[in-house]
């Protein structure tokens, strides 16, 4: 929530002149992601012994692939049908963003777990996450602003179009 809503103001929202519906999409989006961010470093450390060295990449190269896909297909998924689109088109539209979410997040994340496998105690972790976690969804908020302002400029061509 405090993620979306501090997008907003980068956007050009008044701090409290802000999209109350979309900050509460965001809210329920996280309260899924929450308890799955915790199973999923659980899930990790227990195929993959955190304090094995030789294990950092490949935690590193998991969650960036099969974790994240995952986790980007889903969040634009539920923003989508949260937000009242078809579950059809909101597939459509995942499956469309997935690829550039994971790009845009490879120069995010392996920093972030560079740190979170090498620093961070496990214990600590899903803490850690979470507060970069706050930055990366920043980030995903204003690229879906940004997709949305794609979109709304192609209908507008559209309609500017002549019918033949």
């Amino acid at each position: 929530v405090l993620a979306d809503w501090l997008s907003q103001v980068l956007e050009g929202a008044k701090p409290l002149e802000f999209d109350e519906k979309r900050l509460l999409r965001s809210g329920l989006i996280g309260l899924c992601f929450g308890p799955v961010t915790c199973a999923y470093y659980e899930f990790s450390d227990s195929i993959l012994d955190p304090f094995i060295i030789a294990n950092r990449p490949i935690k590193i190269l998991m969650d960036q692939t099969i974790y994240a896909a995952s986790k980007y297909t889903a969040f634009v998924f539920m923003r989508e049908v949260i937000g009242g689109a078809a579950p059809e088109e909101a597939f459509g539209l995942a499956k469309k963003s997935t690829w550039p979410l994971l790009k845009r997040g490879w120069r995010f994340w392996p920093a972030v777990h560079s740190i979170t496998y090498s620093v961070i105690p496990p214990r600590h972790r899903v803490l850690w996450v979470n507060c970069a976690d706050l930055v990366w969804v920043t980030i995903l908020s204003l690229f879906a602003k940004e997709e949305e302002n794609k979109a709304a400029a192609l209908l507008a061509e559209g309609k500017e179009q002549p019918s033949s």
